[in-house]
Parts: C-alpha cells; structure tokens; sequence
C-alpha cells in the first residue's frame, strides 16, 4: 500500500491542477511537493520514493510550463507613475 504521504500529496496536487490561478492553488501545490519530498526523504521503500520524483518532476514541467503560458508584465521603476 502507498504510504499516506505519497497519497495525501496527489489529493494536494490534484486540487491544484482543478485551479491553478485560484486563491488555495499554491498552497496545494506547495503541500503536495512537500509531501512528496517527505516521501523521497524517508527510506521506507525505494520504489515509492522514485514514484514521488517523477510525480514532483512532473510539477516542475506543469509549472514552468504555465508561468511560459502568463502574459508579460511591465516592471516600471519607482520614478514612473503606475
């Protein structure tokens, strides 16, 4: 059986993904990576462990991929009126 952690972390992460620009998205994405990584850390079974980085890999692509989706956002220095 999956360790709580490792299912705890897709709940977070699928939450997440039903939202990703809602008020509690990043709070579930950062749950759910954190979990995965107490998964990763601990040495109950390796093969749990590498299931966890290829889903926290997974996020990373998802992620970099959605900021690359956002618009650009003009910075303006503080002597320019907003």
């Amino acid at each position: 059986m999956e360790p709580t952690d490792l299912i705890k972390a897709r709940s977070d992460l699928a939450e997440f993904e039903k939202d990703y620009f809602g008020k509690r998205a990043l709070i579930h994405l950062s749950d759910g990576l954190s979990l995965l990584e107490d998964v990763v850390d601990s040495n109950e079974d390796s093969r749990y462990s590498e299931i966890a980085k290829n889903i926290g890999n997974t996020y990373v692509f998802k992620v970099a991929n959605l900021i690359e989706q956002l618009p650009a956002i003009p910075i303006l220095s503080p002597s320019e009126p907003s």
